[in-house]
Formats: C-alpha cells, structure tokens, sequence
C-alpha cells in the first residue's frame, strides 16, 4: 500500500516514485517513529540493506560511552562519522564479509542524512531518561532505577533458575558529621563512599543511592555466601582515612545482606535486606550481617579487634 508521499508523487510527476526516493521517503517515515537507538538502527540498518547489502552494524559514542551493534560484524567494513551542525553524533560502520565498493560508500552516504535528526532526537532522550534514573550527587543510580533494575534481575533469576544477592548499606553516625562539619563536608563524604563502593564490587554488581546516607548493591548470580563475603569487603575498604574539605575524616559503615527466595518478590527482598541492616545496626554498626531467607539462622561479621 502506497503511502501518501508516493501518491503525492505519482499525482504530480505522473509515474511512480523510483525506487530509491521510494526508499528514501520510506525510511524517513520510519526513522521518526522510535526514540530507542537500538530500535533507530535496526529500522536504518533494513532500510539501507537492499541498496548496500550489510552482514552487520555497529554504532559508537565515544562522549556518551554507548556502543550499539546490530547483527553480526564481518572483515569488512565501511565506516562513517556523524555530525549535524558541528555536533558529534558517533560513528555508524557497516561490515560483511566482501570489500564494499565506491559506489557503496556513496549509497551509504545518501541515506545517512536521513539518520542524523531522528539520531539526535534518540542520544538526548536517552540521556534524560539516563538523568532521570541517576543521583546527581554520586552519579549512581537513584531509587526509581534500583526498582526497575530489581524487578528485571529477579524475573531474570527465575527465568535463569540463577542466584540473586542484595546488600542495603547505611553510613555510622553520618548525621553527626553532617551536623559537626557542614553539608559541604556531608556531600563529599557520601561522593568518597560512592567510589568506593564502585570501586570494589564486581564488574556485574549494581550500585544505587537509596536515600540519605543509604545504598544498596544488587548483585546477579550471587549467592548470601559470596555476597556476604563481597560486604565484607566493602566494610574493610570504608575503615581507611579520607580527607573532606580539610578535615580526617573516619567513616564506617553497616550492611544488611539476603538472596532471593522462592517466595520472595522485590518488596520482600529489599525488606528482608533492610532488616539485616536495622540489625547490623542494632548490634553495634560497623559490621555485615547476612539475613537467612528462612529466618532460622543469621551471620554477624563484626569487626576484629587488634
């Protein structure tokens, strides 16, 4: 079925719309209906494929650190830089497993002006929809992204029959610094917390700000057992001096650790672990204590004394 700017088209010029103006005019129509970039090039990568037939496409941002690939990548490749108005907007390279021609390079050319608006449009909704997921003050993520990143890793470990671990973790007496030292010294100690706790979970572990002086780790694949030695760790790495707006500064911290039941949906899991915390806390602070999900027993790792 024609769309309305074929039959505009043929009503003017009295014939159809070649092929490729057809292609063109149809790609454009559908570049605009999506803001994901996934969704965007995979529209773009089918629309170019009759004219430079392509095994695989990949797309890069390097000031966004986003790197999208679409099918599979081959030996060859035809590689473009984008920009629109002296804005970077990545690169898009097309690959297959034969060398591309002139004549392909040029093809690919005239359509990926067609890329450039509805790209635009896509890496700055992203980027909202990425600020509106992250703490500002620790860039990690905030409360709304750490429900929708449980709700996902907890389908994904039933579906996967896989084991799923979450810390909550609260500074000691943060208040009392606060109060002492001013807000300024507040925040830089929750930005120095925030590093290090990025810094020493694995690659695969999800870091958020709770609220306040509060965090939480989830942590795919993960059993109570590493998980807990993990909060240890992390425990460890809090005890060590730092310096904020000139003051030495001690800070230490306690953390609730629990996996997922059978039972157990985001709510009571996020629970289980924020009681583990009260109790870390309750206990004298400065220690992990491991909740076990069926509330028969628990493990308190208190710190040793020299």
């Amino acid at each position: 079925m024609w769309s309305e700017c074929h039959k505009c088209y043929a009503a003017r010029y009295g014939e159809p719309m070649p092929a490729a103006t057809a292609a063109t005019a149809d790609l454009l129509l559908q570049l605009q209906t999506t803001l994901e970039i996934q969704d965007l090039l995979c529209l773009f990568s089918e629309g170019v494929q009759s004219f430079v037939p392509h095994s695989g496409l990949r797309y890069r941002h390097s000031s966004n650190d986003l790197k999208v690939g679409v099918w599979e990548d081959g030996s060859y490749h035809c590689r473009k830089v984008l920009v629109l108005v002296d804005e970077d907007l990545g690169e898009l390279v097309l690959s297959r497993s034969e060398p591309f021609s002139g004549e392909d390079s040029r093809r690919f050319d005239s359509f990926i002006h067609l890329l450039l608006h509805p790209l635009r449009n896509a890496l700055r909704y992203s980027c909202a929809m990425e600020n509106a997921h992250r703490d500002p003050l620790t860039g990690l993520g905030n409360r709304r992204a750490l429900d929708a990143t449980l709700a996902r890793d907890l389908q994904l470990a039933r579906r996967r029959g896989s084991p799923l671990s979450v810390l909550m973790l609260d500074l000691d007496r943060f208040k009392m610094i606060n109060d002492r030292y001013g807000h300024a010294v507040g925040d830089c100690l929750l930005r120095h917390f925030s590093r290090i706790l990025s810094e020493t979970v694995r690659s695969s572990d999800l870091c958020f700000r709770y609220g306040g002086e509060e965090f939480a780790v989830i942590m795919p694949d993960t059993d109570s057992n590493s998980a807990n030695t993990l909060a240890e760790r992390i425990r460890q790495a809090v005890m060590l001096p730092h310096c904020c707006g000139g003051h030495p500064l001690q800070m230490t911290v306690s953390i609730g650790v629990t996996s997922l039941t059978d039972k157990d949906n985001e709510r009571t899991l996020l629970g289980r672990a924020d009681q583990a915390l009260y109790q870390a806390k309750r206990l004298g602070r400065n220690r992990t204590h491991l909740a076990n999900p069926a509330g028969t027993s628990s493990i308190d790792t208190a710190p040793k004394c020299s």
